[in-house]
C-alpha cells in the first residue's frame, strides 16, 4: 500500500507535477492543499507521515502551517521546498526538517523523502538536499 504523502503549495501546477511523478512510483499516494486549513483536515484525516511545504506560500505561512502539522502529528516529517538561490529560514520551532531546492531533480526529492528523521550525523546529503536538526 502507497504510502500517504501531503504537498502544501501555491502552486496547482508544482503540486500536479509532484503527485504525478511520486505516483508513478508506486510507493506515494499524493495529497496537494493550497493552505493551512486544508493541511490540518487532510493531516487529520490521513494521517500523513509526511508533508511538503513550499516556501511559495510564504516563510510566515510555511511556519504557521509547520506548527500546525506538528501540532496535529508531533512525528509528521516536514520538507520545505525552496528556491534554488533562495535562503530559506532557520524555522528552528520546525526542526527537525529537511530542505529540498526547486526545481529539483527528482533522485534528489526521492532521496530527501528516504532519509528517515532525526537524520544520523554521518549521512551526506545532496547538494539540493539538506537537514536541519
Amino acid at each position: 500500500m502507497p504510502a500517504d504523502l501531503m504537498v502544501v503549495t501555491p502552486s496547482t501546477s508544482l503540486g500536479e507535477t509532484i503527485r504525478r511523478s511520486l505516483e508513478e512510483t508506486k510507493f506515494y499516494r499524493v495529497h496537494v492543499v493550497n493552505n493551512k486549513a486544508s493541511a490540518i483536515v487532510k493531516a487529520n484525516e490521513i494521517g500523513t507521515p509526511m508533508a511538503l511545504l513550499d516556501l511559495a506560500l510564504g516563510d510566515e505561512w510555511v511556519l504557521e502551517i509547520g506548527i500546525a502539522l506538528r501540532t496535529v502529528s508531533q512525528s509528521i516529517n516536514l520538507v520545505i521546498l525552496c528556491e534554488e538561490n533562495g535562503t530559506p529560514p532557520a524555522f528552528d520551532s520546525l526542526r527537525p526538517w529537511i530542505l529540498v531546492r526547486k526545481p529539483f531533480r527528482m533522485s534528489d526529492f526521492m532521496n530527501a523523502l528516504s532519509q528517515p528523521q532525526p537524520a544520523s550525523n554521518n549521512s551526506m546529503p545532496s547538494s539540493n538536499t539538506t537537514q536541519f536538526m
